[in-house]
């Protein structure tokens, strides 16, 4: 797990979130004030066997957290569930195909709002990612989709969270929006 300037943009960072098996690794950023845009890339690298957690990592705006670890009762992003592609097509046998359902991750409330897959694809190329936050919304671009909604985050910070495997986060920015 490691957090470093990424090259050449002096205030990028690039994450690689690496947990073994059925743990997490969570990292907080500050936003500044006022409408804010976050950018980067994430790239699934490997899985972790697994037996209660399945492969996943989530980045987004969040209410501002209480204690390490904790779930933000608000949250605004994206989400990526990795897995062999066995799991959901039983028809492939082999155990090294692996897909990456895209979803939207949206808790308001303490409340985890439904989100079926933007897309399914298999694990490979590192995906860009865009959010736009402001005072009474959001919109999200990731991997071709786009969505804007109502938010109620008035004190956000930036939460990369992942579990059961190493997800590689590139050229992650925040940047006011005037």
């Amino acid at each position: 797990m490691a957090a470093a300037p990424a090259q050449g943009k002096a205030s990028a960072i690039t994450y690689d979130c690496d947990t073994p098996s059925d743990h997490f690794s969570e990292l907080l950023l500050p936003v500044p004030d006022g409408a804010v845009t976050l950018t980067g890339k994430v790239q699934v690298r490997k899985l972790a066997q697994f037996k209660q957690f399945a492969p996943m990592v989530r980045i987004g705006f969040v209410q501002s957290a209480g204690n390490p670890g904790e779930a933000p009762s608000d949250t605004d992003g994206i989400k990526i569930v990795a897995m062999p592609a066995k799991l959901v097509d039983k028809s492939i046998k082999d155990p090294g195909v692996l897909i990456q359902l895209l979803q939207w991750d949206e808790y308001v409330s303490g409340k985890e709002m439904e989100s079926k897959p933007i897309s399914v694809l298999p694990v490979g190329e590192a995906l860009p990612f865009s959010m736009r936050l402001t005072a009474t919304s959001i919109s999200i671009s990731f991997a071709g989709s786009d969505k804007s909604f109502a938010t109620a985050i008035n004190a956000p910070v930036v939460r990369v969270v992942c579990s059961t495997g190493e997800f590689l986060i590139t050229d992650l920015l925040i940047s006011p929006t005037g």
